[in-house]
């Protein structure tokens, strides 16, 4: 997992990990090349404590679900189709149990949808916003 990364490889082995999941699949097609530069920007700004400590609090967090039920505010749930980090079958779970919810899956997206499918992203979330203001 991500400690074990952080434990015994680093900083470089977790961010070229993750690197693919939070940028995305299409961006990182197009911009290969500047893989290494990303990382070691990562790198510069981050602490390994401060990582460590943030990997476990997600893995710590829970089941999310009885939270998001005393929600009572309109939310606009989004999830790309290709995200192995939080999947649409995941995605959806909030979206059953938030009842002000609407639900949106890029079908050509990964984790990153408001790079990934910027254009299809700006129209969604331009939409929520004035049905909801």
């Amino acid at each position: 997992g991500w400690i074990y990364a952080l434990d015994n490889g680093g900083f470089e082995t977790m961010y070229r990990n993750v690197v693919q999941y939070a940028l995305g699949y299409i961006f990182l097609e197009e911009n290969y090349n500047k893989i290494d530069d990303i990382v070691n920007a990562a790198i510069k700004r981050n602490e390994k404590e401060a990582a460590k400590g943030l990997v476990n609090g997600v893995y710590n967090y829970g089941d999310f679900r009885e939270k998001i039920k005393q929600i009572d505010k309109p939310a606009l749930i989004l999830a790309g189709k290709l995200d192995p980090l939080t999947t649409p079958r995941a995605i959806k779970e909030a979206h059953k149990v938030w009842n002000k919810s609407k639900f949106h899956v890029f079908e050509k997206s990964g984790h990153s949808v408001n790079i990934e499918s910027y254009e299809e992203y700006n129209q969604i979330v331009h939409s929520f916003i004035k049905e909801n203001s």
